[in-house]
């Protein structure tokens, strides 16, 4: 049965571990970080770097397991001990995994943003995210913390709503 496993990979071979695993034609998962690298006297440079050091996600079979075992810069597989005495692999749900994916698609690992927009009193906005999805509306108080109260447009009554400022972009 195809599943998910974890591979252990030596320092910094994440890229190189994975790459390989591709060019076999497996489906392979490397979690990444984005964030800034800086140093004295350069200017910035956005980098990204593995979530997970020393991990690889690879879809394959038990059967596999040979064949993807000797390869350079992979230590093993992540394992445990079963009750026949012997060390297997762990298999991870697939919905865990997808989880993840649409984790790191969505920008969840993105440390990069430094520019987070406030919105003013009377200013229209577009909420991103949520049952008001797309959905323009006027800003009725400058927000302090997180949530800003707003008048939601494009119905016939007015409908107020408190919405996290995260989900809100200028109109």
């Amino acid at each position: 049965m195809t599943e998910w496993y974890a591979i252990r990979t030596e320092t910094g071979a994440e890229r190189q571990v994975g790459a390989t695993l591709a060019e076999r034609f497996y489906p392979v998962f490397l979690p990444m970080e984005t964030h800034w690298h800086v140093e004295p006297g350069r200017p910035k440079e956005r980098r990204c770097v593995p979530l997970l050091p020393g991990y690889v996600f690879i879809l394959c079979e038990p059967e596999d397991f040979k064949e993807i075992g000797g390869m350079e810069g992979m230590l093993g597989f992540v394992r445990y001990l079963a009750d026949d005495g012997n060390l297997w692999p762990i298999p991870f749900p697939a919905s865990q995994i997808l989880g993840f994916q649409m984790d790191e698609r969505g920008g969840a690992f993105d440390s990069t943003i430094t520019f987070r927009y406030r919105p003013k009193k009377g200013e229209r906005v577009k909420i991103t995210a949520g049952p008001y999805f797309n959905f323009t509306a006027k800003v009725l108080a400058t927000p302090r913390g997180k949530r800003a109260q707003l008048l939601v447009e494009g119905f016939e009554a007015p409908r107020h709503r408190t919405e996290d400022i995260a989900h809100l972009s200028p109109a």
